[in-house]
Parts: C-alpha cells; structure tokens; sequence
C-alpha cells in the first residue's frame, strides 16, 4: 500500500472534524451542512496561522497512530479555547465610551423622545420672550431716570444749604461804619446768596447820596462782598437863600438853607433852579452846569481845590476864581483847562514867595499868564503893601 492510500485510509479512519458554531454563526447551505471556519477566522492571520498549526499536529499524530487524550479533534478545541479566552478578556475590559463632539451653542441636539415643536407654540414664546425682554429694558430705564432725579435733588439741597449768606463784607468805607451799611443794604443772614437781588442791595446803599457802590459780588460759599466809595462835599453852589452841595463830580448831596460852608468851594452865578438830591450836573443841558463839571474835574486832578475860596461862572466866557489869601484869577473861556491848570500851579508859588498875596493873575491871555499886583485902593482894603502894576514874573512866563 502506498503512502497516499495510507494517508486517505487514516483520514477515512479518524473521527469527523467537528466545529462548535459561536453565536452569530449560522450553517452553511452550500456544504450541506457542514460547519466551517467563520470568516473572523479566514481573514484574522493570528487565528489562520493557529488553526494551521493545529491541523498540522493533528496530520503527525494521525501518521504516528496516536490518539488525543480526549474525544474532539485538537484544532477546534484550541479554537474554542481562544474565543472563550477573547469572551473573557471582553468581558473584563469596560467599555470604551465614545466622546461627543464639542457642542455647537447654535445647534439643538435632539434625543430619540424629541419632538419637533409646533411652529406657532415658538413664534409664541419668543413674542412672550420679547416682551418680557423689552420690560424690563423700560423698567431699567424708569430705575435709571429716577435714581437720576434723585440725586439732583439731594445735590440742589446740598448747594442750597451750603450757599446761605453768613458773612457781609463792606471794602471801602473810611467816615460810616461797616454795621451801618450792611444794615442800609438790607441782606440778611440765612438767605441764599444766589438769590440775594445785587441790585437791590446797590439800590439801597445809593439812596445815600454820600455813598457810591462800586463794585458787588458773591464769594463762595457764603459771603457777599460790597466795594463802596464815600462822596466827599467839595463845593457849595450859593443861590438866594439856600446853597446846593456836590462833590468834585457835580453829584448833588444835599440841598439847604442857614449853613455858610466856609470849609468847601463856594460857586456863584450859577442858578441852581431845578437841582435834587442823587441829580449830577453833568447830566444838565445847562452851559453853566457843564463849566462847573469841567472845572472842578481839573481842579481836583492839580489839587487846587482847596486852595482856592470862590468860583464866579455867572460869565460863562470869563470864569473867575479867588484864593483863600485873596488873589484873583481869571481863566477866560472854559477852554484849554489843562494848560492853565498847569501855569497856575507854577505861577502860585513864585509869587507867595516875592509877597505878592493880592492882585489878579489872567492865565486867559494867549501868550501866557500875566500877574497884576493890587491898587493902592485895593490894598487898603485888604492891607496888604502898595504895589505898582507889573506883569508876572519871567519864571511864570
């Protein structure tokens, strides 16, 4: 017998090959019946090349006439021990879970129970959304418009009761008091500054002719400042039985009978018909009125006012004045002020010097000012020595 018979003889000998299906395996139609390896066995190469080896332990013990040590063939119980050594190891292993992508805010991930919601029930909770959004929004609006009003209002009050006047301040007084004018302002403590009438308080204070409110202010945060100036009698306008006082203005201070003034500059030939009191003269349509402003402007700014005793305007176009030693002098037409202002001052002096105390001094002539001492008749009058006419001397002219 040849070798091959022999294998197909043994082969024909030995017990079926037999393969225990595993779940999910189903008979084949096509062998009859007949199991075969799964396709998991076919196309693993760690299970081909076992299953290899075991049908080639099998062939050698089938040539050596051996038999297993137990009934079922070699192969199919090493291939029943692998699957249920893969089972365990499966069942011992957790499971790995799979993660989720990262959610997208803008996407709505359903479930299996998810329904897809009625459109109209939607449009209906976003309209009510909507609503209560915009709400809201207004009622913030109210809170902020409100918390607003109110803190204006606690501000106001504040400043309110911050700015009440405490103090008064009088700059400037030298002859009235500083009680005295604040009394005749009528301010009063605990009043707003803001609301005190500054117009009011110039108003009061004027209706005293002898004083000039220059300048009011308000001085955070309680004070009120009052610049004042004192009107200072200057001259005396002497008219039939009564004189009329200004100041170096022409501002009218008071108007009276029975006083002589002897101290202020007394003016006459002027009529002081239709003078009041708080009245200046500049302010007159009056040629006389207007002289007298002029004159006594420049009087105060050489500082002859007290030098001199009388002012005689009754001519307009031949003003005259006399010194309180009784020297007469003519200025002529009420023009060129300044200049014979000036020679006066330099001429005065010159001839209280050489004793020249009576006489009249003409600083209305053009080529300038000329000096004539008194008559033997008039120094009689006035005792003053006999002096022949002589012009003014040649440092006047």
């Amino acid at each position: 017998m040849s070798k091959t018979e022999d294998k197909n003889e043994n082969r024909g000998n030995a017990p079926e090959r037999t393969y225990a299906p595993t779940h999910g395996e189903k008979k084949s139609v096509r062998t009859g019946g007949e199991l075969r390896a799964p396709r998991s066995a076919v196309y693993a190469p760690t299970r081909m090349a076992q299953f290899y080896e075991a049908i080639e332990r099998d062939r050698k013990a089938r040539e050596q006439g051996e038999q297993t040590a137990y009934g079922a063939e070699p192969e199919t119980i090493v291939i029943q021990e692998q699957r249920a050594a893969e089972d365990t190891k499966k069942e011992s292993v957790p499971p790995v879970e799979k993660k989720k992508p990262a959610a997208d805010p803008e996407i709505l991930f359903r479930d299996e129970h998810y329904k897809e919601e009625d459109p109209k029930k939607l449009w209906k909770r976003k309209k009510k959304k909507r609503k209560s959004g915009e709400k809201w929004r207004k009622t913030r609006k109210r809170l902020a418009i409100t918390l607003t009003v109110l803190v204006l209002i606690l501000l106001i009050a504040a400043a309110y009761y911050i700015t009440l006047l405490r103090n008064i301040e009088i700059v400037g007084n030298e002859k009235y008091p500083a009680a005295a004018i604040s009394e005749l302002s009528g301010l009063t403590d605990g009043r707003n500054i803001f609301l005190c009438d500054l117009g009011a308080v110039r108003a009061n204070i004027t209706s005293n002719p002898y004083l000039n409110v220059l300048k009011t202010e308000r001085i955070l945060p309680d004070t009120i400042r009052i610049t004042v100036e004192e009107r200072k009698e200057t001259a005396a306008i002497m008219y039939l039985d009564y004189s009329v006082v200004i100041d170096k203005t022409g501002y009218v201070l008071a108007i009276g009978g029975g006083s002589t003034y002897p101290d202020l500059l007394h003016v006459i030939g002027m009529s002081a018909t239709g003078l009041q009191i708080g009245q200046t003269l500049a302010q007159s349509d009056n040629f006389q009125a207007q002289t007298l402003v002029a004159l006594l402007e420049n009087l105060g700014k050489y500082d002859l006012i007290g030098t001199m005793e009388q002012v005689n305007i009754s001519n307009p176009l031949r003003v005259e004045m006399r010194t309180r030693e009784g020297l007469d002098i003519v200025l002529g037409e009420p023009d060129k002020l300044d200049e014979k202002m000036a020679w006066i001052v330099e001429v005065l002096p010159v001839l209280k010097e050489r004793g020249y105390t009576a006489g009249t001094l003409n600083v209305g002539v053009v080529t300038g000012p000329v000096f004539s001492p008194a008559t033997r008749q008039e120094t009689s009058e006035t005792g003053n020595p006999e002096e022949s006419d002589t012009e003014a001397p040649e440092d006047e002219g």
